[in-house]
């Protein structure tokens, strides 16, 4: 909120001042803003919006913590985490990690990671955020895999192997679970900027999939 000001007038005593009722007035109100803003609690100082719920505590130990709505944590910085160095949680109170990211990080330049635990012949889409892209993809189950494809979704779609370890499939066009090669992961483009990773390999695995996207 934008606090008032008290009118002094133009010169000493010139009679067109605030009265010193109103004056005063005008401190209380601006104090109790700031005591709003500014909580003062055991051990942790909290300054908070005008909404009085998001708002930034710090610690006397030093730990930060942006909170949302008063409780949930948007991000916090962990004065005393891994070995007392530090470290920044996004999506946690607790990182473990120099970085610790709850749930999935995109980078505005096309770096793109997500973890899923995919049934047998089920598929997922990741959008491409850029014209082409690499996509690593790690799979871990009854058997363990990895494999790093090229991959257009734009123009001619087109997936391409780099580099594999495993049984892999490529094709374009969207993969609804059932689609490509049975018995393998198949990867495809499609025009709709979507990359596709179906399991069809026999047993629900864990993926990792990781994507670099070139604009």
């Amino acid at each position: 909120m934008a606090l008032s000001l008290i009118d002094v007038g133009t010169t000493a005593n010139d009679g067109t001042g605030d009265p010193l009722r109103t004056a005063f007035q005008t401190v209380n109100t601006a104090l109790t803003a700031v005591n709003n803003a500014v909580v003062v609690g055991t051990g942790v100082t909290t300054f908070k919006d005008d909404s009085g719920t998001n708002g930034v505590a710090v610690a006397s130990n030093g730990d930060v913590t942006f909170t949302n709505a008063g409780t949930t944590v948007g991000a916090t910085w962990d004065a005393s985490a891994v070995s007392d160095t530090g470290g920044l949680g996004l999506g946690t109170g607790a990182p473990s990690e120099r970085l610790h990211i709850v749930g999935a990080a995109r980078i505005s330049e096309g770096i793109y990671t997500e973890k899923n635990y995919i049934s047998d012949d089920t598929a997922i889409s990741i959008t491409n955020p850029g014209t082409i892209c690499l996509i690593a993809v790690l799979s871990a189950g009854s058997s363990s895999s990895a494999a790093i494809f090229w991959c257009r979704t734009t123009g001619s779609p087109s997936v391409t192997t780099v580099s594999s370890a495993g049984t892999w499939g490529t094709t374009t066009g969207v993969l609804t679970g059932t689609t490509h090669t049975d018995g393998s992961v198949n990867v495809s483009a499609h025009s709709d900027g979507e990359v596709y990773v179906e399991n069809r390999y026999g047993a629900a695995l864990g993926f990792t999939v990781t994507l670099l996207a070139h604009y």
